[in-house]
């Protein structure tokens, strides 16, 4: 039979799309009114390992995992049947065996009348996407389990930090209630035990011994007093002898009669009061040495 134009004109447009098609970077299917599939390019062959029989019709539904298979094969048939595009994601078996995952998308095609001939679509491999989701959604749930588990440490550290410190309040309280107690004590004993002992010495004893029994007694008075806490500071470093001439000092003994009362000479006390000066910082400064321990 003796071909015509029109049949030599669609004949070159089958064949120029079907070397468009086998040269295309994507793999193409096509398919009848019914679903069947009747044409696969040649990247999805390469991509099946299998011929262009054994994909015709459903046969390349043989491909699907099987996990995918009926969601996959129930979205195309119902999309077909109402002449819709669609879009679906799901797993085929490549050549090698190994199942990749693929983004498929089908529209129909229409003649000049309007009436549906079947349907065209393609199919890129998305398996590096899908993997990359898997790895992101995993170390999402890493990051967020790895938080949980900080917040819930952070909480049990302030939990514990709060046991320690109401603990820790306790036994200042305690240690407050103590020293109280001793203060309480201490003024008690000075007050019934050894004032009492020291007017009765005064009263048998000699003026000597009255003025160092006064010095005594106004020391004892300043037990429950900050002065001698705060002259003992290491800070100041005094020594001993230092913080005694201290005392001396601020209850208004001349260095002569600290001399006598320390069994020393009138130079070695005005040494110690220099020194004292010196380590409490007033060397170089107008102070008086009596009015600045009053102070402390």
């Amino acid at each position: 039979m003796e071909k015509t134009p029109l049949h030599d004109t669609t004949e070159e447009t089958t064949d120029t799309f079907r070397l468009m098609a086998d040269t295309a970077p994507v793999m193409i299917w096509m398919s009848c009114t019914d679903g069947l599939c009747n044409f696969f390019n040649k990247l999805w062959l390469d991509f099946r390992g299998r011929t262009m029989e054994q994909e015709l019709g459903d046969g390349w539904m043989q491909g699907i995992h099987p996990l995918d298979f009926d969601a996959s094969t129930e979205a195309f048939e119902k999309s077909v049947k109402v002449f819709e595009a669609f879009r679906l994601e799901f797993r085929l078996r490549r050549f090698d065996g190994e199942f990749r995952w693929l983004l498929g998308t089908g529209v129909p095609r229409f003649d000049k009348r309007g009436q549906c001939c079947g349907y065209i679509g393609s199919c890129i491999d998305i398996t590096d996407r899908k993997n990359m989701e898997v790895q992101l959604r995993k170390s999402r749930e890493e990051l967020e389990e790895g938080f949980e588990q900080r917040t819930k440490e952070l909480s049990n550290q302030k939990e514990n930090l709060e046991k320690m410190n109401l603990t820790l309040q306790e036994v200042l309280m305690k240690n407050e209630l103590e020293k109280k107690q001793i203060k309480e004590d201490i003024i008690a004993n000075v007050e019934e035990l050894i004032l009492p002992l020291l007017k009765k010495i005064k009263k048998e004893g000699s003026i000597e011994l009255t003025e160092y029994v006064n010095l005594l007694e106004k020391n004892i008075r300043q037990l429950t007093s900050p002065f001698g806490s705060q002259i003992s500071d290491r800070r100041w470093r005094l020594t001993p002898r230092e913080i005694e001439v201290c005392d001396m000092i601020k209850n208004g003994l001349s260095s002569k009669e600290m001399a006598k009362l320390l069994n020393t000479s009138h130079r070695t006390v005005e040494i110690h009061r220099q020194n004292v000066r010196r380590k409490l910082k007033i060397s170089n400064l107008n102070i008086n040495l009596i009015t600045y321990l009053r102070t402390l």
